[in-house]
Protein backbone atom coordinates (compact mmCIF):
# COMPACT_ATOMS: atom_id res chain seq x y z
CA UNK A 1 0.00 0.00 0.00
CA UNK A 2 1.19 3.45 0.97
CA UNK A 3 4.34 2.22 2.68
CA UNK A 4 5.45 0.34 -0.41
CA UNK A 5 4.99 3.47 -2.57
CA UNK A 6 7.01 5.59 -0.15
CA UNK A 7 9.72 2.94 -0.01
CA UNK A 8 9.85 2.75 -3.81
CA UNK A 9 10.30 6.53 -4.13
CA UNK A 10 12.86 6.61 -1.34
CA UNK A 11 14.72 3.66 -2.84
CA UNK A 12 14.91 5.37 -6.26
CA UNK A 13 16.22 8.59 -4.69
CA UNK A 14 18.88 6.72 -2.76
CA UNK A 15 19.92 4.96 -5.95
CA UNK A 16 20.17 8.32 -7.75
CA UNK A 17 22.21 9.75 -4.89
CA UNK A 18 24.48 6.72 -4.89
CA UNK A 19 25.04 7.23 -8.62
CA UNK A 20 25.60 10.96 -8.00
CA UNK A 21 22.72 11.96 -10.26
CA UNK A 22 20.58 13.52 -7.54
CA UNK A 23 21.13 17.20 -6.79
CA UNK A 24 20.80 17.85 -3.06
CA UNK A 25 20.51 21.36 -1.67
CA UNK A 26 22.22 21.76 1.68
CA UNK A 27 20.28 24.28 3.77
CA UNK A 28 22.27 26.90 5.65
CA UNK A 29 21.29 28.25 9.04
CA UNK A 30 21.62 31.84 7.85
CA UNK A 31 22.22 33.80 4.69
CA UNK A 32 25.86 34.25 5.67
CA UNK A 33 28.58 31.68 5.43
CA UNK A 34 30.70 30.55 8.39
CA UNK A 35 33.20 33.32 7.65
CA UNK A 36 30.55 35.99 8.20
CA UNK A 37 30.40 36.77 4.49
CA UNK A 38 27.50 35.90 2.19
CA UNK A 39 27.95 32.49 0.58
CA UNK A 40 29.70 32.41 -2.78
CA UNK A 41 27.52 32.03 -5.86
CA UNK A 42 27.35 28.44 -7.03
CA UNK A 43 28.51 27.33 -10.43
CA UNK A 44 31.22 29.98 -10.67
CA UNK A 45 34.81 29.29 -9.74
CA UNK A 46 36.60 31.73 -7.43
CA UNK A 47 38.90 32.86 -10.22
CA UNK A 48 35.90 33.53 -12.44
CA UNK A 49 34.24 35.49 -9.62
CA UNK A 50 37.26 37.76 -9.25
CA UNK A 51 37.56 38.35 -12.99
CA UNK A 52 33.81 38.97 -13.32
CA UNK A 53 33.88 41.36 -10.37
CA UNK A 54 36.79 43.23 -11.90
CA UNK A 55 35.14 43.50 -15.31
CA UNK A 56 31.84 44.54 -13.71
CA UNK A 57 33.60 47.57 -12.24
CA UNK A 58 34.99 48.47 -15.65
CA UNK A 59 38.49 47.23 -14.85
CA UNK A 60 40.54 45.04 -17.09
CA UNK A 61 41.51 41.60 -15.81
CA UNK A 62 44.92 42.32 -14.31
CA UNK A 63 46.96 39.90 -12.22
CA UNK A 64 46.34 40.15 -8.49
CA UNK A 65 49.13 41.20 -6.15
CA UNK A 66 50.81 38.28 -4.34
CA UNK A 67 49.08 39.14 -1.05
CA UNK A 68 45.67 39.06 -2.73
CA UNK A 69 46.54 35.77 -4.43
CA UNK A 70 47.46 34.27 -1.06
CA UNK A 71 44.21 35.49 0.48
CA UNK A 72 42.24 34.14 -2.49
CA UNK A 73 43.96 30.75 -2.11
CA UNK A 74 43.02 30.68 1.58
CA UNK A 75 39.40 31.46 0.75
CA UNK A 76 39.40 28.82 -2.00
CA UNK A 77 40.88 26.25 0.39
CA UNK A 78 38.27 27.08 3.03
CA UNK A 79 35.44 26.72 0.50
CA UNK A 80 36.87 23.42 -0.71
CA UNK A 81 37.06 22.06 2.84
CA UNK A 82 33.46 23.12 3.51
CA UNK A 83 32.27 21.40 0.36
CA UNK A 84 34.23 18.23 1.14
CA UNK A 85 32.68 18.16 4.61
CA UNK A 86 29.20 18.61 3.14
CA UNK A 87 29.86 15.76 0.69
CA UNK A 88 31.02 13.48 3.51
CA UNK A 89 27.91 14.31 5.55
CA UNK A 90 25.64 13.64 2.57
CA UNK A 91 27.34 10.31 1.88
CA UNK A 92 26.85 9.32 5.51
CA UNK A 93 23.19 10.33 5.24
CA UNK A 94 22.78 8.20 2.10
CA UNK A 95 24.23 5.23 3.97
CA UNK A 96 21.86 5.72 6.89
CA UNK A 97 18.87 6.11 4.59
CA UNK A 98 19.84 2.95 2.70
CA UNK A 99 19.89 1.02 5.97
CA UNK A 100 16.50 2.46 6.94
CA UNK A 101 15.06 1.40 3.59
CA UNK A 102 16.34 -2.15 4.11
CA UNK A 103 14.79 -2.29 7.59
CA UNK A 104 11.45 -0.91 6.38
CA UNK A 105 11.38 -3.38 3.48
CA UNK A 106 12.06 -6.16 5.97
CA UNK A 107 9.16 -4.93 8.14
CA UNK A 108 6.85 -4.87 5.12
CA UNK A 109 7.82 -8.46 4.26
CA UNK A 110 7.14 -9.55 7.86
CA UNK A 111 3.79 -7.75 7.83
CA UNK A 112 2.83 -9.37 4.52
CA UNK A 113 3.81 -12.84 5.77
CA UNK A 114 1.67 -12.40 8.92
CA UNK A 115 -1.32 -11.22 6.86
CA UNK A 116 -1.16 -14.38 4.71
Amino acid sequence: GAIERVLAVLHSKVDLAANRQLKVAVPRASSQGPTGRPPAPTGVSPSERSSVAGSARGQEASPMPPRMQKMQMEVDTELLLEKEQAIAELREMVGIMTEKIKKLEQLVRIKDSKIR
